[in-house]
């Protein structure tokens, strides 16, 4: 399955009463028609999974047109958070992702990892769920690691998951920030996170017993 669709519309279809309307009003409307009510993953789902999930794949509006098309890409990269995975095999998946989007991941506003508890990690217990780690780009165009985050399972979120999370996310902005000080727009510095964010439960286990 292709991650994006160049093949536009190059068919003039005439006056088009939309591009007659103010550019403002014209973003107001693709937003709306754009922004995802689903979870966007940046990864292939199984038929039971698309009840509340969506595949990061370019929506049909994108490729009405050049004008279209133009308007409406970063539209719909910005407005929609993408979840990258961090497990194998999913993982690959979202490398295939960044692969195919590399020349649009400028245009990402909000992006999401998720980072399996305890993942495989040589001395690391195994344990269930995930921690959904958020990334926000500010004003000046800057990622920044939030403060909030999602448990990422329809199971029992665990007492101290609180504390838990917060020190998962304390480590994950240390780590971006010596990585790329919050300037991550390409495929290679994504890939790089992709790298060290399953490790982030090691490094806090490693701090704890130190």
């Amino acid at each position: 399955m292709d991650w994006t669709s160049d093949t536009v519309n190059l068919e003039s279809p005439g006056r088009c009463r939309l591009f007659e309307l103010p550019a403002e009003l014209r973003v107001v409307i693709f937003t709306f028609a754009l922004t995802s009510d689903k979870t966007v993953v940046t990864y292939h789902l199984d038929d039971y999974q698309r009840d509340s999930l969506e595949e990061a794949i370019q929506p049909p509006l994108t490729a009405v047109s050049r004008q279209v098309r133009c308007e409406t890409l970063p539209i719909w990269y910005g407005c929609n958070r993408f979840v990258f995975h961090t497990q194998t095999p999913k993982v690959d998946e979202t490398r295939q992702w960044l692969s195919a989007n590399a020349i649009r991941l400028a245009m990402l506003k909000q992006v999401s990892f998720w980072v399996r508890r305890f993942a495989n990690v040589p001395g690391v217990p195994p344990a269930y769920g995930a921690l959904g780690i958020n990334l926000d780009r500010d004003a000046e165009g800057l990622w920044k690691v939030s403060d909030a985050y999602d448990w990422v399972t329809v199971m029992r979120r665990p007492r101290d998951l609180n504390i838990e999370a917060k020190g998962i996310i304390d480590h994950a902005k240390r780590a971006i920030d010596k990585q790329c000080r919050g300037v991550i727009d390409t495929r290679s510095t994504w890939n790089d996170i992709l790298h060290f964010m399953p490790y982030l439960y090691y490094m806090r286990q490693q701090e704890q017993n130190s």
